[in-house]
């Protein structure tokens, strides 16, 4: 998790279908809530998993892992 301000927060991370794959998944905080923003993940990968993120400003912000 990472966060630029009180209302501007990002979390990664990833959750498993039910078929046993994992896809990625990222939170945006606006302060309010959180909404889950639109992921992309490579084709036929059974684990695509993110397990860190770091937000430099409101518009930058970086997620890893494999």
């Amino acid at each position: 998790m990472s966060a630029v301000s009180a209302t501007d927060a990002w979390a990664a991370g990833y959750y498993t279908k039910s078929t046993g794959v994992a896809e990625p998944l990222i939170l945006h905080w606006n302060g309010t809530a959180w909404k889950k923003v639109t992921t992309p993940a490579p084709s036929g990968g059974r684990y695509n998993s993110l397990y860190g993120v770091s937000a430099v400003s409101a518009t930058d912000a970086w997620a890893a892992g494999y």
